[in-house]
Order: C-alpha cells, then structure tokens, then sequence
C-alpha cells in the first residue's frame, strides 16, 4: 500500500485547528440537531474557524486517495484504530492531524469494509402483501409491499442495499460488525436498534424506533457540511431529499401515533408483550389450520414457557420457526407437515 508522505500545513492558529478537530471529533460520532446547529455558528463566527474545518477536511481527502491492495484485501485481521472507540479517534486529530475522520466517515459507511463472506443475498415482496425475513445473525426484516433489497455479509460490516420499497429493520446487536442500509446516495448505519428506511423517488426518509441510527450521504457537499453525520434517536424521522442541489436534512421528532402511521404497512403484524411459546405456538396452529398450513408442536415442556415479545406475523410460520432457532436456542425438526420443536442443547 502506498504510503502518504506529504507534510501538512495549516494556516489557521493552533487553537482554532485544535477547535476544529474537536468538532470534527464530535461529527465523527454523529451530530444531534442542537450539536449540528451548533457546529453551524462556531464555522461561522470566523472566518478563520471555516477555513480550519476546510484545510482539515481537504488533509482527509488526501488519506481517502490511498486504497487497499487486491493482496491487502484478503487480510481481515480488523484495524485497531479504525475498531477504536470514539474518544481514541478524537486523541487522534490532534496528534495525527488527520482532520478529516469525519468528513469521511460519509464516505466510509457507503464503501464495501473487507471481502464479503457471504454471497449477495436478494428478498422481495409483490405489490399483495408484505414479508418478513430472519437473516442469519438473527436480525429480522420487515419488506413492506413492492420493496426489493439486496444483502452481503463482511468480516466487518453486515450491508443492506435497498433498491426500492421501504423496510423495517430489527437489528441483531454485534458492534464488531455494523449494520449499514443504502438507499440511493444515503446510508443509514446501526449496531443494534429498530429502524425503517423508505426510499421514494426524490427523496430517502429513516425512521428510528429503537436505538440510535446514524445516518450519512455520499454527495460532496452533504459529506462536508455541518449537518453530517446526523444522529437519530428513537422517534427521529428524517428526510433527505436527492435533488442535485439539496436542501439540509429535515429531522422531526415524531410522537408515538405518528410512528404508528408510518408504520400502519405492518399492521398485519401483532405487536406481542412476552408471551409464551406454548401460547403463540397455540395461536400459529389456530391459523394455519384453514390454510393448510404446517402444525407446530413442542416436544420438551421446558419450551412451554419461554417468553417472547416482538411483532409476529402469524401469517408466516416457517419465519417464526426461524427466528426461533437463530434467537431462542431452539432446534426444529422438519417430518410432513409437521415441525417439532426442541432445545438447541
């Protein structure tokens, strides 16, 4: 890999790059709205405090010139300083000068992270109903009608590309391995949260439910703006528009009715406060009954009891089983149309 030599040099008094490298810190691990309002004023307070933020940014595009070898690539022995917590990063604008962590980090989340360990992996509902799929960490994704999407795993990254339509995401915690949803030039990044993605024609809309979901854009200008990375917590619903000149983000914070109209699509799915398995179990088999669908049964009363909560579709069982196997150590057992369920161990 080819090493970067050049010396940097920086116009801007030392504490005024000190400064900027705090804020850009800050923006590496996401703005909220009041911090992005914030960052706004600071830049533009002086014109020496703009100027810091550029030549910071301008040393990061330097660093992003410089690319992986095909022989590198196979190497997936993780970073130390790219795994480091958030706090070590900031250390290291101000030893490294490397002033552009944040201004890349846009960039980082819609770029491929190590060689995918799974192939491409592609789920769609038809415009009659929506689908759920269990993937194989255990996250859990709801496709509302009409939507396509494609899925690759990494040593470091669990990557979604949304082609078209709106999900909904439950995502299985791993920090080791991110989970990152692309749609269009957005991408909204997450470890272990709930959130939805619509992608529409002129614009992309998250919506964070549980947890915390960073979001970023590839376009130039977005990426190098104080209004990324946003930071979305529960209730947040942004819309990023992808007209070739954009407006900022518009982030509302949405009251629990709201969430629940942009999320009516999933209303054939059963919101469930811990009920035990013998129960949904009871209610799976009520169900598919008429449509001739396969019976559940439990063959060690000890599962009798195991508690779930969750939306469930009770229209899907085999996905129900899945989820089962991947989340509750259970083990399914597969004669007919019959599925007998047993401890994993």
């Amino acid at each position: 890999m080819k090493i970067l030599r050049r010396r940097l040099r920086y116009d801007a008094p030392a504490p005024v790059m000190r400064a900027a490298g705090a804020w850009l810190a800050r923006r590496d691990r996401g703005l909220t709205a009041a911090e992005a309002d914030a960052f706004t004023r600071w830049r533009s307070a002086d014109p020496s405090h703009e100027a810091a933020v550029a030549q910071l940014e301008q040393t990061m595009a330097a660093f992003d010139q410089l690319r992986i070898s095909p022989a590198g690539a196979a190497d997936l022995t993780p970073n130390p300083d790219a795994l480091a917590p958030p706090h070590s990063r900031h250390r290291v604008w101000y030893l490294a000068g490397v002033g552009g962590v944040a201004a890349a980090l846009a960039l980082l989340l819609l770029r491929p992270l190590g060689s995918p360990n799974s192939a491409e992996r592609v789920f769609a509902a038809d415009g009659s109903r929506a689908e759920r799929v269990v993937l194989d960490d255990g996250s859990v994704l709801d496709l509302n009608r009409r939507t396509r999407l494609a899925v690759t795993y990494s040593n470091f990254e669990r990557r979604v590309r949304l082609e078209r339509g709106e999900a909904h995401f439950q995502v299985a915690a791993n920090p080791a391995r991110p989970f990152v949803v692309h749609a269009a030039q957005v991408a909204a990044r997450a470890v272990g949260t709930a959130f939805s993605v619509r992608l529409d024609a002129d614009a992309v809309a998250v919506l964070v439910t549980e947890g915390k979901v960073q979001v970023a854009s590839s376009r130039a200008a977005a990426a190098t703006s104080g209004d990324w990375p946003l930071l979305l917590e529960p209730g947040d619903r942004a819309v990023v528009a992808l007209t070739p000149v954009a407006p900022p983000p518009q982030v509302a914070r949405l009251d629990p009715a709201a969430i629940s109209r942009h999320l009516a699509w999933q209303s054939r799915l059963l919101e469930i406060s811990q009920a035990s398995l013998a129960d949904l179990v009871a209610e799976f088999n009520r169900r598919a009954a008429p449509a001739g669908g396969p019976h559940l049964t439990i063959a060690d009363p000890r599962l009798n009891l195991l508690r779930i909560g969750g939306r469930i579709d009770f229209e899907q069982p085999e996905t129900f089983v899945r989820l089962l196997e991947k989340s509750f150590g259970v083990r399914a057992e597969r004669e007919g149309d019959v599925i007998t369920l047993r401890p994993a161990q």
